[in-house]
């Protein structure tokens, strides 16, 4: 079914406003668009019944010359001009790993083990968690380090024997290693599990309420971190589910396998982390986080927060001497940046009162204005 509406207007003036044909229980607004003209959409024809061909003609129709009953406008800001000459696009080099090789034996060592992966949202989370690290492709250089995060996978594809050896012998030393996505290599029992399962299935991890590693929770009201979505499976990150630890695990999926395994040496840990988080910290850095944001405004929801703090655990008690970086300015323990979006007409009005509640507090903001 449709209607087709025309312009019935009272007034001095006669201009008259498009519309189109729309399908049947869609109706036109009755709308002031003029302060002088009170002008009203009413229907003058309806059709009970359309072709296949009528509708697609009709979809085409409203496609091309605009969605809904209201003429297309735009404000012009009179006296204002833009740009005469077409902007230039810039282009940069892509990052080098060699920007984040150089650094002393007391940051974490990040053993890269394959260049294609997400390395650097996992540079960009530890920076912005103040954990000093190099990062390097020489196993040998790694292992000097009291820490060591082995990244993306530890497989026999990826290393070769005698660094599976090293890195086998290294929790037994004393090193504090973690891996992400331990799939071969023989180091199943290092890191105190029996076998592993590549998956997409799981959204949810949960943190142990007595784990060994922090001896509570990361946070008193977070226990469950939300990673992928329940029903989007095919969008979630690369993870592992670990099966049959050896000893509590310190998270686990919402089927009770293991997400993140630990297992002591003395004064070594062995630490296994089942969803690859360069891959999670890239779907956040970018805004591609498929249904994972459960709350749009006014909540927290740390997800990436909670992997860096236990990354950040790990490296501060390796070894007594190592220290993070503080990121908060002035000493504080949280920082907020105010920004609001200024991306509809009706926002340039919204943002005056913004403006003036927060110039009155004494907080200052960005305000981001897009232009279309």
């Amino acid at each position: 079914m449709t209607e087709q509406y025309v312009d019935k207007v009272r007034g001095p003036s006669h201009d008259a406003v498009r519309c189109f044909p729309v399908f049947a229980d869609w109706h036109c607004p009755t709308r002031d668009l003029d302060k002088q003209n009170d002008r009203q959409l009413v229907p003058i024809f309806r059709m009970k019944t359309m072709s296949a061909r009528s509708v697609l003609v009709a979809m085409l129709v409203w496609a091309v010359l605009g969605v809904g009953c209201l003429p297309q406008r735009s404000h012009t800001f009179e006296g204002v001009t833009g740009p005469g000459e077409m902007s230039e696009l810039l282009s940069y080099p892509a990052t080098e790993i060699s920007a984040f090789a150089q650094g002393t034996e007391s940051r974490m060592a990040i053993l890269l083990t394959d260049e294609d992966s997400h390395w650097l949202s996992l540079a960009h989370g530890l920076k912005s968690r103040g954990i000093p690290f190099v990062m390097t492709t020489d196993y040998r250089r790694a292992l000097q380090h009291k820490s060591v995060f082995v990244y993306p996978a530890i497989s026999g594809r990826l290393l070769s024997e005698p660094a599976l050896k090293a890195i086998a012998l290294y929790p037994k030393q004393g090193g504090t290693i973690i891996a992400s996505s331990v799939l071969g290599g023989g180091l199943n029992g290092i890191f105190g599990f029996e076998d592993v399962v590549e998956t997409k299935d799981h959204s949810v991890v949960t943190f142990s309420e007595t784990d060994p590693l922090f001896g509570g929770n990361l946070w008193d009201d977070v226990t469950n971190v939300k990673i992928g979505s329940a029903t989007s499976l095919t969008s979630n990150i690369g993870m592992n589910a670990y099966l049959e630890p050896e000893f509590p695990p310190l998270a686990t999926y919402e089927d009770g396998s293991s997400a993140i395994t630990i297992k002591r040496y003395g004064e070594g840990k062995a630490i296994a982390i089942g969803p690859d988080l360069g891959q999670l910290f890239s779907r956040g850095y970018s805004s591609r986080q498929t249904d994972m944001s459960e709350h749009y405004v006014n909540h927290f929801q740390p997800t990436i927060d909670v992997f860096l703090e236990i990354l950040k655990t790990a490296y501060r008690r390796a070894d007594a001497t190592h220290l993070t970086l503080g990121t908060v300015p002035s000493g504080k323990a949280l920082s907020v940046l105010m920004t609001h979006d200024v991306d509809y007409a009706q926002s340039l009005i919204n943002a005056l009162d913004y403006a003036q509640f927060e110039y009155e507090n004494g907080v200052p903001a960005t305000y981001f204005i897009q232009t279309k």
